[in-house]
């Protein structure tokens, strides 16, 4: 066997023997999670981060569209150019 490649071998066993030694340090009840069993959820089928950004495209969406209503109101918008003949 080469030195690298019983080093690299040396390597890797102290690294799974770390791993599998450190076990899990959460300290989690079945208690809390009986509470709330999906935490990262916020309605039934979004995440908080997902209603915010759904949230602000709605918003941007009716900012816009609101100054386009605001435009024909007031008629400030330019009339369709799909003839080249004026219509009466």
């Amino acid at each position: 066997m080469s030195h690298s490649l019983r080093y690299f071998a040396t390597l890797s066993v102290m690294a799974a023997a770390l791993t599998l030694s450190t076990g899990c340090s959460s300290k989690i009840t079945s208690g809390e999670i009986r509470a709330n069993p999906s935490p990262e959820l916020y309605s039934t089928a979004e995440t908080y981060e997902e209603l915010r950004n759904d949230t602000a495209q709605v918003n941007d969406w009716n900012i816009r569209s609101l100054r386009d209503d605001w435009t024909r109101l007031w008629l400030m918008d330019r009339g369709s150019r799909l003839t080249v003949y004026p219509s009466p």
